[in-house]
């Protein structure tokens, strides 16, 4: 069975295609974000810029899911914030690798 994310731009154009590697998950992280940040840095040991994603999959508190998103860097995971919310929480995010 295919798998994989495409997406486009709001012209229709596809911007991403990654349906052409295959991946696995390797784990999940369970991340606090302190209050007013914009950028969380986590250590994970094996990842690399080039070889791992990683995919926010739940907040707690209620906060919307689609202000988050992820970089792996050489060894660990980023996670970035698009609106600085005033109390402390948590995000959880799913890793994976392309094989």
């Amino acid at each position: 069975m295919p798998q994989g994310v495409q997406c486009w731009d709001a012209s229709g154009n596809l911007v991403a295609d990654i349906g052409d590697y295959n991946c696995r998950y390797v784990g999940s992280l369970v991340i606090s974000v302190p209050a007013s940040a914009t950028v969380v840095t986590t250590s994970y040991a094996g990842a690399t810029a080039a070889g791992y994603f990683a995919v926010p999959v739940s907040i707690s508190a209620g906060r919307e899911i689609g202000y988050y998103y992820c970089r792996a860097y050489d060894g660990g995971i980023r996670t970035f914030i698009l609106l600085k919310y005033a109390y402390a929480h948590t995000v959880t995010v799913n890793v994976y690798a392309f094989i």
